[in-house]
């Protein structure tokens, strides 16, 4: 079964002006994929530095156990 897609071409935009509205849906498109990227970039990196203070924690309270104990 072969499915119809409805693409459109360089060569049938030549020439072509894009109407105002569509040119605000691209924008708002694009400016919304890049809040999701930066959205996920920032979540990644909170989450890294979560992890790295909290396994410095973790190796900081073993230390001070092996002193006192010591």
């Amino acid at each position: 079964m072969r499915v119809e897609r409805n693409t459109t071409t360089k060569n049938q935009l030549v020439g072509v002006l894009p109407t105002h509205g569509v040119v605000n849906h691209a924008l708002a498109a694009g400016y919304g994929a890049g809040f999701q990227l930066a959205f996920a970039i920032a979540l990644l990196g909170f989450a890294v530095a979560v992890v790295v203070f909290r396994s410095t924690r973790i190796l900081r309270a073993a230390q001070v156990v092996e002193e006192t104990a010591a």
